[in-house]
């Protein structure tokens, strides 16, 4: 899993804390991009968060932090190699080698969270999201310089990514493809590993900033009738890959992208409309990915799916597939 923190035009920035805490649960890399003058300035290939700190303080110290929309963009690796060139964010081309260069100034810039399963990376130094704006962000916006202004071209990306994406253009504007938490401070998030992950002691990993890791035991509350439970997504499991399938014993092709499992080995699944995962009573007839905490996220979670039903919400954090921050 990686993480996308966006930061639209009159948003504070993260704090300092934030960063670190997203560093240290995506530890593989970090870049950003922000718009100034109707460009997208890109800088990536940081893999210090030293470095990456030090970038950030200074591109805020000559734009307007507040008003000037960033897009910061944290790896954790699952193609092409822990590398500074297969960091985030992207310009969107086909020349592989301006996908791999650590600044750039376009016209649209693009991050990526998730595992793309519709195409096959060409090398092992190519990772699948460089894969994906070549193969197909790139012959799209030859085809419609403003294809993000699309719902159905949107919906299109959104099918063929099938995880979340999103785009800064240089007027500021901001798209998103995939479900993302909208935070009461404006920052938007592509899932929850900007939050300091609190693990219940049994024997530990490392340490990180105060936080023991723990690994077969992960921090539950209960809330509403939900427990919030740290679950690894099949998807983003490090063995996996687009090749495996996994099916019930009544051959239903389950989807590793909204399937997911507890450090107990349980399955769950993700429920669009609440944006939680409940507990299946079935094991798929092949042998899951094992859960590693380090590719975990914590989610709420109900034990089966009549409870979620039964649960009532105060409201949704997450948004649809499509949002346009203008």
């Amino acid at each position: 899993m990686c993480i996308i923190a966006i930061k639209p035009s009159g948003t504070n920035f993260p704090t300092d804390e934030t960063i670190r805490t997203m560093w240290v649960n995506n530890p593989d890399g970090a870049g950003f991009m922000y718009a100034k003058r109707n460009e997208v300035i890109i800088e990536k290939g940081f893999m210090k968060l030293n470095a990456f700190m030090d970038a950030v303080h200074n591109v805020c110290k000559e734009v307007d932090p507040t008003d000037t929309p960033f897009i910061l963009h944290f790896r954790i690796t699952t193609h092409g190699g822990t590398c500074a060139e297969c960091t985030h964010p992207f310009p969107i081309t086909n020349n592989m080698a301006m996908l791999r260069k650590s600044h750039v100034i376009t016209d649209i810039g693009v991050a990526h969270n998730g595992i793309i399963a519709s195409v096959s990376p060409r090398d092992k130094h190519t990772s699948d999201t460089q894969e994906y704006i070549a193969d197909v962000l790139s012959p799209l916006k030859r085809s419609n310089k403003k294809f993000y202004r699309s719902a159905a071209l949107m919906e299109l990306v959104a099918n063929t990514a099938d995880s979340k994406l999103a785009f800064l253009t240089g007027d500021g504007h901001i798209y998103t493809v995939g479900e993302f938490i909208h935070t009461e401070g404006g920052m938007s998030y592509s899932n929850s590993s900007y939050e300091p992950r609190l693990w219940t002691y049994n024997y530990p990993l490392g340490s990180y900033y105060g936080t023991t890791w723990s690994k077969s035991n992960t921090a539950t509350t209960s809330r509403d009738g939900a427990t919030t439970r740290y679950l690894m997504t099949i998807a983003d499991a490090p063995s996996y890959k687009s090749s495996m399938k996994y099916h019930t014993e009544g051959g239903v092709e389950l989807n590793p992208f909204n399937y997911a499992v507890d450090n107990k080995g349980r399955l769950y699944r993700y429920d669009m409309e609440s944006g939680a995962y409940y507990r299946v009573n079935f094991k798929p007839v092949e042998k899951l990915p094992s859960w590693s905490i380090h590719y975990a996220d914590s989610y709420e979670t109900y034990e089966s799916y009549t409870a979620l039903q039964d649960a009532t919400k105060a409201d949704n954090p997450w948004d649809s597939y499509y949002y346009d921050y203008e």
